[in-house]
């Protein structure tokens, strides 16, 4: 893929040393939060914004405006979620909701035909299925008002996870989506079904290994 004339990639040191600042603010709000105070919803979403600064200036990579995208929707996402205000809940999800329309168009673009897809890989498909069916039974029904868009997001959330196995990209990208779809899952059992022990750790941990998966799989140049 041929770059605009005077479009220079980043360059490595400076790529690493931005990355490096994206570990340091997530392991800030993973071990410290309660010490951010009023920062804390910008040092949640400063790691991800960072990645989706990253995945834009990736010039040589098919569709990275559409990786930095899905990459900033998530950090409007995770501020929303951290912030009080009415309806920040369906502010952060709809934000999220467009992040994975971003992942998808990713990931389509890639996609393989069902004759080139390993047994194990459909064994997989179905796994997740069974996984996010399981998830509706169990939660959707206590979701009360909110249940319609709930209903909508994860299935949009479901498309991205099955279109990673089915795409031709490196399957380190597969085990993010995976684990956005634990983070999620992991967020709707502590919301509507019971409070989950060490949450915190375990939701965002899971959450920000996904994006960092994503970025790092998807910023491949092979499509």
């Amino acid at each position: 893929m041929n770059m605009p004339s005077g479009s220079k990639p980043l360059p490595r040191q400076s790529a690493l040393a931005l990355g490096g600042v994206a570990i340091l603010f997530a392991l800030v709000y993973l071990f410290m939060p309660e010490h951010l105070g009023g920062l804390a919803p910008l040092v949640k979403a400063l790691p991800i914004w960072i990645l989706a600064g990253l995945a834009f200036m990736a010039k040589g990579v098919p569709l990275h405006r559409h990786l930095a995208l899905a990459l900033a929707l998530s950090g409007f996402g995770d501020l929303f979620l951290s912030l009080s205000f009415a309806n920040n809940f369906a502010a952060g999800m709809g934000a999220f909701l467009l992040a994975q329309l971003a992942y998808i168009s990713n990931f389509w673009s890639r996609r393989r035909p069902m004759t080139k897809v390993a047994v194990m890989e459909k064994i997989l498909l179905a796994a997740v299925m069974v996984w996010v069916i399981g998830m509706g039974y169990w939660v959707v029904p206590k979701a009360g008002s909110i249940a319609p868009a709930l209903v909508v997001y994860f299935s949009a959330l479901t498309l991205m996870v099955l279109l990673s196995v089915l795409s031709t990209a490196p399957r380190i990208a597969v085990a993010g989506a995976l684990l956005f779809l634990l983070s999620d899952s992991l967020i709707g059992l502590d919301r509507f079904v019971t409070p989950l022990p060490e949450r915190h750790l375990a939701v965002m941990s899971s959450y920000y290994l996904a994006q960092a998966l994503l970025f790092w799989g998807l910023k491949q140049k092979k499509v």
